[in-house]
């Protein structure tokens, strides 16, 4: 009878063909390529004293300024919030300075104030999601859940208004938007309720905020007109 042969020989004429059949079996397919990058924005980190500028296509001028970080004062339940403060010219119906406190895990108002001569309105928000709002990326869908309890104060007396709606937010594209001549790179993101747009905003992240915003309700437009960093920046 003939020598037997080692196992590793046998073990090695099975490793040798698997590599041969992988190697033609990729040269059949072509060469592997790169999954496609995803550009996405995160969540932006402010500082005291950013600022922004905005003109309102149909009247107006809204500054918006860091003025502090930290919990709503009086605090209500601990949420870390950026403040800030701003001035509407010429001044709204309701008054031209405005005070608002930003959740700083989603941007979104925790509180807004506009403050005025013998009148003013003061508006507190809950949300409920479904998915975490940053980043921002294409194709990115979530719903939210929006209430918001509005107090409006006169010098003869006021009321209180609760409102609940519910919105899909959808980021829909990347995009170039120019503004007063210059072009920034910008993420499209529409708020819709029951399908229907209500707004539209083209996100930078080089800004840190929106350069452009439709509020298809009221008809309004509001296009950055300049942003400048803190000194911590």
């Amino acid at each position: 009878m003939g020598a037997k042969k080692p196992v590793s020989t046998f073990v090695m004429i099975i490793v040798i063909a698997t590599a041969a059949i992988y190697i033609a079996s990729r040269d059949r397919e072509g060469p592997e390529t790169e999954a496609p990058t995803v550009e996405r924005a995160p969540l932006p980190t402010w500082s005291v004293g950013d600022n922004w500028v905005y003109e309102n296509q149909t009247g107006g001028t809204y500054t918006y300024i860091v003025s502090g970080e930290g919990p709503h004062d009086p605090p209500w339940d601990n949420t870390p919030c950026y403040h800030i403060t701003g001035t509407i010219t010429p001044p709204s119906e309701w008054g031209g300075n405005i005070r608002q406190w930003l959740h700083k895990a989603t941007l979104n108002l925790y509180k807004d104030q506009v403050l005025g001569e013998g009148r003013d309105r003061s508006s507190t928000f809950t949300y409920s999601y479904s998915a975490d709002p940053w980043p921002l990326e294409v194709g990115k869908s979530y719903t939210v859940v929006e209430n918001v309890s509005t107090e409006e104060s006169i010098e003869e007396g006021g009321h209180t208004q609760l409102v609940s709606r519910t919105f899909q937010i959808t980021v829909e594209n990347v995009e170039d938007v120019s503004v007063r001549g210059v072009t920034i790179r910008c993420f499209k993101v529409i708020k819709r309720e029951d399908g229907v747009a209500v707004e539209t905003r083209w996100y930078s992240k080089d800004v840190k905020r929106e350069i452009k915003m439709i509020k298809h309700e009221t008809g309004e437009i509001l296009e950055l007109v300049s942003s400048t960093a803190g000194p911590k920046h």
